[in-house]
C-alpha cells in the first residue's frame, strides 16, 4: 500500500450509503459510536473505522442482551 493511500477519504457514493443507514435500531451507545464511525470514514482513517465498526458490533450485542 502506498503511503498516501491511507489518507484518502471515501468516495461520495460510499459516504452516501453510510449516512443513509437508519440508526433507529441502535441503542444510545452504539448510536454515538456510529456517528464517530461516519466521521472517521469521512476523514480517511481506515484503522479507526475498522476499530469503531468492531466496537459497534460488540456494543450492539451487549445492548441487545440487556433488553
Amino acid at each position: 500500500m502506498k503511503r498516501g493511500a491511507a489518507t484518502m477519504a471515501l468516495s461520495a457514493s460510499l459516504m452516501h450509503r453510510l449516512s443513509g443507514f437508519d440508526t433507529g435500531d441502535l441503542g444510545p451507545h452504539a448510536r454515538v459510536l456510529y456517528d464517530e464511525l461516519i466521521a472517521s470514514a469521512a476523514s480517511g482513517l481506515p484503522a479507526s473505522s475498522i476499530i469503531l465498526a468492531a466496537t459497534i458490533i460488540d456494543v450492539v450485542q451487549h445492548e441487545q442482551g440487556r433488553s
